[in-house]
């Protein structure tokens, strides 16, 4: 019976040993670990250990060979290095709340707040231990997956973008609200006199909030970017029917920009036209043309404008869907 147990042992040991995973280092160093994802960047891994588990994200620059039981059909099957130049899933699925520094250390935690006091620099708490904003790449806590846009506003404050899609490409948004901007409202100036009631006008108001989204796009851990047509378009160049996506975007953008300074053309055309009437007439109507005329140009750049912000990165997103698909 004592032997028996001994072998049950042995045999039970012996097993755990080949399902775990391991990583073979071009520093000639192999880590006993559980491979979670992989990215066309790193492999993250955690490291069992007698205290506690250690995550790690280990570049793949680093790694020589792997051994990947693969145990979970969410993650990559296993394949070699070579192949992970589009992986399906990235590191960006790990599950959990984390921090993710940019020095690349990775560190979880029960709960995770981004602080942003009225005077002083943001910071997270991630179980009561306090981090600057501005070592945090990334954090995952339970209200969604954020990355630092610090180093694409070239200031010195941390704001972090909120994922809306994750998968080869993830996408990232992030609202302002502009309380000194002169929003287009409909309360103005009913009718226009002698020519007829035209119905109501809109109207500038000062001090009207004018919410502004930026948009932006990073692959797996990396660093993020803006969210416009050329980097996509060297990003997505591995993938046909999403470039076309792309390319269809782009030429919904020119037939806008084509669209607007026809208008404007003909809008400054007109204006020349009303000023040289105004010259040599006294008519009180005629003033009244020039400003419903500045109005309708005005509307119409707003008009532009809003098009373009909302309506364009809705087309980007569609491209990067396609990408993802």
């Amino acid at each position: 019976m004592m032997r028996l147990s001994i072998c049950l042992i042995f045999i039970g040991l012996h097993l755990n040993l080949w399902s775990q995973d391991m990583l073979f280092l071009r520093t000639g160093e192999k880590l006993n670990c559980t491979i979670v994802a992989i990215d066309t960047q790193f492999v993250s891994v955690c490291i069992q250990g007698t205290k506690h588990d250690e995550n790690r994200m280990v570049p793949l620059s680093q790694v020589d060979s792997m051994v990947w039981n693969n145990k979970s059909s969410n993650y990559l099957r296993h394949q070699s290095p070579a192949g992970f130049s589009n992986p399906k899933d990235s590191s960006s699925n790990v599950e959990g709340n984390y921090l993710y520094l940019f020095t690349g250390n990775f560190i979880r935690g029960k709960t995770i707040d981004l602080m942003e006091p009225l005077f002083g620099n943001s910071y997270l708490l991630i179980d009561g231990n306090k981090f600057s904003a501005h070592e945090v790449k990334f954090f995952s806590n339970d209200e969604g997956f954020y990355a630092n846009t610090i180093k694409l506003q070239g200031l010195s404050t941390s704001s972090f973008a909120r994922r809306v899609r994750k998968g080869r490409i993830n996408l990232y948004e992030r609202t302002t609200y502009d309380a000194t901007a002169l929003s287009y409202g409909y309360a103005g100036t009913p009718g226009f006199g002698g020519h007829g009631t035209y119905g109501t006008v809109g109207g500038f108001g000062v001090g009207a909030s004018l919410p502004h989204t930026k948009f932006y796009y990073n692959k797996g851990f990396g660093d993020i970017k803006h969210l416009d047509f050329y980097s996509l378009k060297n990003d997505m160049a591995d993938d046909p029917l999403a470039l076309a996506a792309l390319n269809n975007w782009n030429q919904t953008r020119k037939k806008g920009n084509a669209f607007l300074y026809s208008s404007l053309l003909v809008t400054g055309v007109s204006f020349i036209a009303f000023t040289t009437k105004i010259t040599e007439s006294d008519d009180p109507r005629v003033t009244v043309e020039l400003v419903g005329l500045s109005l309708g140009v005005s509307g119409l750049l707003i008009k532009y404008l809003a098009w373009d912000r909302n309506i364009n990165p809705r087309n980007l997103k569609k491209s990067v869907d396609m990408y993802n698909r």
